[in-house]
């Protein structure tokens, strides 16, 4: 059995930002049976932060992270922000390696982001 992308928002009652919790495996299926949703997360919140969190991503590949810059990309046009939290093990490594964290602000928990913009 294929261990599928599932995206859900939190439900954090905060105006700044919007975040949402990534399980399984961002990879080409992953990124394809949720390319619309993907695209709706970018599209339909204004916060100024968008959170993903990787906490329960068990893998990533290239077109996933292809994905992440593009967003980066996108929300920047609107001076939106991209933030990736929780990630660790391989997709930790696969981030650092590609440079993802050179361009996007990442964190350890979703907590460490909160307190970062309140300080």
């Amino acid at each position: 059995m294929k261990n599928y992308l599932s995206i859900s928002r939190l439900g954090i009652d905060d105006e700044r930002f919007a975040a949402f919790e990534f399980t399984g495996s961002f990879d080409s299926v992953g990124f394809k049976h949720n390319f619309t949703l993907l695209q709706a997360v970018l599209e339909e919140h204004d916060s100024e932060y968008l959170v993903f969190d990787f906490g329960k991503l068990t893998f990533i590949n290239s077109r996933a992270v292809g994905f992440l810059i593009e967003a980066m990309n996108f929300l920047q046009e609107s001076n939106r922000k991209l933030v990736l939290v929780g990630a660790d093990g391989l997709v930790k490594d696969v981030l650092q390696t590609t440079g993802v964290f050179e361009l996007i602000a990442f964190y350890p928990s979703l907590d460490a982001f909160k307190v970062s913009i309140t300080t």
